[in-house]
């Protein structure tokens, strides 16, 4: 049996996830790192039914290609009282204000 493009398996039930640099990889002498194309870049679980990346935390795009801005978790609700107004900051970096 011979696949569309993008499936394969036995009956080509099973799709491909996007392939990307690989983000290890064994070095080839010393100085030299082989960079082979694999699915999710080593980065992520491949659901071979949708054919979608799942990355790992810290690690974004199509195939984990890219570092993902560090998200600061933070617990920040801290009470500010100045000429009679409160200002609330809250945890998603707004602010509530009341008078």
């Amino acid at each position: 049996c011979t696949c569309i493009s993008g499936y394969h398996g036995s009956s080509c039930q099973y799709k491909y996830c996007p392939f990307g640099t690989s983000w290890f990889s064994p070095p080839i002498t010393s100085n030299i790192r082989e960079t082979p194309l694999v699915p999710c870049s080593n980065m992520g679980y491949c659901d071979p039914f949708t054919g979608v990346c799942d990355c790992r935390d810290g690690y974004e795009g199509r195939a984990c290609e890219r570092l993902a801005c560090p998200r600061v978790k933070f617990e920040l609700a801290e009470m500010f009282t100045s000429n009679a107004i409160d200002v609330n900051i809250l945890p998603s970096g707004g602010a509530q204000y009341s008078a």
